[in-house]
């Protein structure tokens, strides 16, 4: 029974991790399709090697959020120049 019992606090422990971690990202649209950079190097290199590509989409968040992991879309700021 102990070593079941250590399995499940190993579980526990790994599952609040995920639940812990947020990932970042920056949205851009392309030809009517929006597809999220993640902002940190580390993340971004661990999910490039899971998924095969250097973006993210909206299938791939959904896939992270069933896993207990918080994606933040961090909207791009938009300068506009008015002319007097």
């Amino acid at each position: 029974h102990n070593l079941s019992l250590d399995c499940y606090n190993k579980y526990i422990r790994e599952k609040r991790r995920f639940q812990n971690m947020t990932i970042k990202t920056q949205p851009k649209t392309a030809f009517g399709k929006t597809l999220h950079y993640v902002t940190d190097p580390t993340q971004a290199q661990a999910l490039s090697s899971l998924t095969g590509k250097k973006t993210i989409n909206e299938k791939d968040i959904a896939n992270l959020k069933t896993l207990g992991i918080t994606v933040q879309s961090q909207a791009t700021q938009v300068a506009t120049m008015v002319y007097a």
